[in-house]
């Protein structure tokens, strides 16, 4: 049996932070944190960019911070997350049993291929060049801001881990991209699902787990777009930004769904396999308890078992037909209607907004 997928080995910026922080994604996002929005305050304050931040237009200055101060930190440790998630749940579904014997080796191929497609260099340095690209083009196109080309030392500080950023979103997408491929071939191999698993899911709840990994981060990334959204007026003249954001908002549904799909149909045809089991397994008991030809009484010696039966039907019963159990459900959906959430705010107190007009046009008639 090979060691456990790795999944960051070219991703050299990762490393740097995590031999500092062990993988922990707490302490990644706080030392991310302190390196890039610490980091970059302590530049400013050291160097000319006060008067650059006083020319900034307020809700750019909000916008800029939240995205650095916040959604970068917290990029990093579901990127942390995602690393470890891919690590352990790949181990976990090859140690569980769940894959016969005569399929390991066929798995262990497979997670052979995952690791090298996590890791192609190509997929890195296009990050990387994303990044800069992304990064540069913004420098030199806002020269009026705290992060233009009149911000001085700070700006070009903040650059870097805007570039950084945009790295990072390059990254999760093609890395996640490889993950989903890779829970479709593993589920295309003959997995032996176990209704009765302690896991509640048939022994797969590493799949369910792994496909909500991959979902936080297009979280973020909606998030991010609602804010823009918000604070930035630029974008809601340009439906180049809403195309992406609904691209994005539609993506995590259908990610789930991708990843799932082969695995609630495996489930569901296990599932109706042991209850047809049950039923047989209490019609030949009840042939022991019936005696045969005497329908007067029932051998209630041979009824021992039946409490048994029972508890086993209602174990079966319970167990879903998708990897993942509703308090994981639960976590995803109310992350996912965040970005639902934030929009939903702005255009109740956003006096532009189509929400608000209606809203008033609503209360108005209500009071004539």
């Amino acid at each position: 049996m090979p060691d456990r997928i790795t999944a960051f080995k070219s991703d050299l910026p990762y490393r740097a932070v995590a031999f500092l922080t062990k993988g922990n994604p707490l302490a990644t996002a706080l030392v991310y944190f302190a390196i890039s929005y610490l980091g970059l305050h302590l530049v400013i304050c050291c160097s000319d960019g006060l008067q650059a931040i006083r020319n900034t237009p307020r809700h750019l200055l909000i916008l800029n911070n939240i995205v650095l101060g916040l959604l970068g930190p917290l990029g990093a440790a579901v990127l942390c997350h995602l690393y470890r998630t891919i690590r352990t749940s790949f181990a976990s579904l090859g140690e569980g049993h769940v894959i016969p014997a005569a399929e390991l080796q066929s798995y262990w191929r497979l997670l052979r291929g995952l690791e090298k497609a996590y890791n192609n260099r190509y997929g890195t340095v296009l990050a990387v060049l994303v990044g800069l690209g992304f990064s540069v083009y913004n420098y030199f196109s806002k020269p009026g801001t705290w992060l233009g080309v009149g911000g001085g030392v700070g700006a070009v500080y903040a650059r870097v881990f805007i570039a950084v950023n945009v790295y990072i979103i390059c990254v999760v997408v093609y890395k996640c991209a490889v993950t989903a491929w890779g829970i479709g071939k593993i589920l295309r191999l003959r997995i032996d699902v176990q209704p009765m698993h302690p896991d509640r899911c048939g022994g797969l709840r590493p799949i369910g787990q792994l496909s909500l990994a991959i979902n936080y981060f297009v979280v973020i990334v909606m998030v991010y777009f609602a804010l823009v959204f918000i604070f930035d007026p630029l974008p809601r003249q340009q439906p180049f930004y809403l195309v992406l954001y609904l691209i994005f908002y539609f993506l995590g549904p259908w990610l789930v769904y991708a990843c799932l799909a082969p695995a609630n149909k495996r489930m569901s045809e296990r599932k109706d396999q042991a209850r047809a089991r049950l039923n047989r397994t209490f019609a030949a008991y009840y042939e022991r308890i019936a005696g045969g030809d005497n329908q007067e009484t029932f051998k209630m010696e041979a009824a021992g078992s039946i409490p048994a039966l029972y508890d086993l039907y209602r174990i079966v019963d319970r167990m879903p037909v998708w990897p993942f159990d509703l308090a994981s459900m639960t976590r995803f959906a109310i992350t996912y209607a965040l970005p639902f959430i934030l929009f939903l705010a702005d255009g109740l107190t956003n006096r532009d907004s189509v929400i608000f007009r209606v809203g008033k046009l609503i209360v108005d008639a209500q009071t004539f």
